[in-house]
């Protein structure tokens, strides 16, 4: 006979197990960016979750984790965090889908399009790059950086990231560093704010204007960095 004390703790068992059960695909926040050929797309917090996604030439199609068992659970993806930054902000994208490997490729992102030969839609996360065919089954999590990137680099192309303060006073001159945003190490020879890197990946730049000055480091070959911009100060 089973004891009766079992039943009197029984509610709090329950409790402790609901409680301790991760989440199903909750909403999250990512940063979302998009980097055209010669400028940026968009750039900023969006928020998301896994879910089916539709694109004009392939229709809907799963995109939350669980495509081809990928994970136990469904989640956020970074092509339905593609799609939530596109409803929201209005920029379109299309892409087909490849029944064998249960994902979709990319070939359009706010107007500009690839023929697969000469360049490619690539995606990273965190400044790594995704494997293609994999924008459904890798999941994101919260405060990730979600970027995609137009790239003529047939190669695995470096994802800068541009590093400095926030804020400064006028005239002041401030330095910028731009690194490999996955290996941290330092890159020279890029450009930001019409200056190059030098060896040890940075520029020395003096702030002229008030209000909130934004840089960009750019180069042949690599993926353009995040936005950083400095707020100036009298």
């Amino acid at each position: 006979m089973m004891n009766p004390s079992f039943f009197a703790i029984f509610p709090v068992l329950l409790c402790v197990l609901v409680n301790a059960a991760p989440a199903v695909n909750t909403p999250i926040q990512v940063t979302l960016r998009i980097e055209g050929a010669t400028s940026t797309i968009f750039e900023g917090p969006i928020t998301t979750s896994g879910h089916n996604v539709s694109t004009p030439s392939a229709g809907s199609h799963e995109c939350d984790g669980l495509n081809q068992s990928a994970n136990s659970q469904s989640g956020a993806t970074a092509i339905a965090a593609l799609s939530d930054g596109a409803s929201v902000h209005g920029f379109g994208f299309d892409g087909i889908f490849v029944d064998q490997f249960d994902d979709f490729i990319l070939n359009q992102i706010g107007g500009e399009t690839t023929d697969f030969s000469s360049s490619i839609w690539l995606t990273g996360v965190n400044f790594f790059p995704q494997d293609v065919l994999e924008g459904c089954h890798q999941e994101i999590h919260s405060e990730d950086q979600v970027i995609f990137a137009l790239t003529d680099n047939p190669g695995t192309p470096i994802f800068l990231k541009l590093v400095g303060p926030s804020s400064a006073q006028l005239g002041q001159a401030v330095t910028l560093t731009v690194i490999d945003g996955f290996l941290q190490t330092r890159i020279h020879g890029v450009q930001v704010g019409g200056q190059t890197t030098d060896q040890n990946g940075q520029v020395v730049v003096t702030l002229t204007q008030l209000g909130l000055n934004s840089f960009k480091a750019d180069g042949t070959g690599f993926v353009r960095s995040n936005g950083l911009s400095i707020q100036v100060a009298a």
